[in-house]
């Protein structure tokens, strides 16, 4: 399967991305998630899924070609500043573009003006996080911590990676994941991931990730608030910036936002 000619033929991916991508890709392979067709289903094809899908009825395992790894998104200006979004899972949803599926999507409702894509607010809020780590690398950040247009959130996400932690998504309410997939998945694929990813700054949505990170890296210098918290990780030989901030399905989420902005004021990020 020739991944980099898929993503440049279907969703016009940059050549670094699509190289990034096939990096990736072959790493999947290696773990024995990819097929012939696309991803293989993740309860049957997982080291992982006996214990991860335990206990779990039949109607809770989503169907085959929605039950895939997924490749990560990774924007066509992501090597200008290597912001990651890391996630927690799909809802009720799954395959190996479906990151890239959906955030061509959003991207196209974003650039329209819409802060409501499919009656949510996830794309416009991680578009926010976005937004302003960018600029704060770009040494513009705004005077106050008002919101930027969607479409400035959408140029925004061109120069960040999304992915989630946790591959799977069971079908239930919100596809909240196991107990064992929140503890497996990250240290089986998510780590190496991110090592080829390469990111300066990752920002992490909800609490449990970013708990989950500080015990499978040295992490340090945390600052926590109610709304933010910010720290740093070790990811090969580079230092990186975490800024872990609330989920987009929660409603406070511009409370994390305006709390972010002042923060990058007194701590602008770098390099």
């Amino acid at each position: 399967m020739n991944l980099s000619q898929t993503l440049q033929e279907r969703f016009a991916a940059s050549d670094d991305a699509a190289a990034l991508v096939e990096e990736i890709g072959t790493y999947f392979a290696s773990r024995g998630l990819l097929g012939n067709e696309g991803s293989r289903p993740l309860y049957e094809a997982c080291v992982c899924a006996a214990e991860c899908w335990k206990g779990l009825r039949d109607e809770e395992f989503p169907p085959p070609d929605r039950a895939g790894v997924s490749l990560p998104w990774i924007g066509p200006r992501y090597s200008s500043h290597r912001v990651a979004i890391l996630a927690i899972n799909f809802v009720a949803y799954g395959g190996l573009w479906a990151n890239w599926e959906i955030k061509e999507r959003e991207l196209e409702q974003l650039g329209a003006g819409r802060k409501k894509v499919h009656d949510s607010d996830f794309a416009y809020a991680i578009s926010s996080y976005a937004a302003i780590t960018l600029a704060s690398y770009e040494k513009r950040l705004p005077e106050t911590e008002a919101l930027p247009s969607p479409q400035d959130g959408a140029l925004a996400l061109e120069s960040c990676a999304f992915l989630q932690a946790v591959k799977c998504a069971p079908v239930r309410e919100r596809s909240v994941p196991t107990d064992e997939m929140t503890h497996n998945c990250p240290r089986e694929y998510l780590m190496h991931e991110l090592a080829l990813l390469a990111p300066k700054t990752i920002i992490v949505l909800g609490d449990w990730p970013s708990a989950r990170l500080q015990t499978l890296q040295r992490t340090g210098g945390w600052r926590r608030t109610r709304e933010l918290e910010r720290g740093w990780m070790e990811l090969g030989d580079n230092r990186v910036e975490v800024l872990g901030c609330y989920h987009p399905g929660y409603r406070g989420w511009r409370r994390s936002y305006r709390a972010l902005v002042p923060s990058l004021r007194e701590a602008p990020l770098s390099g």
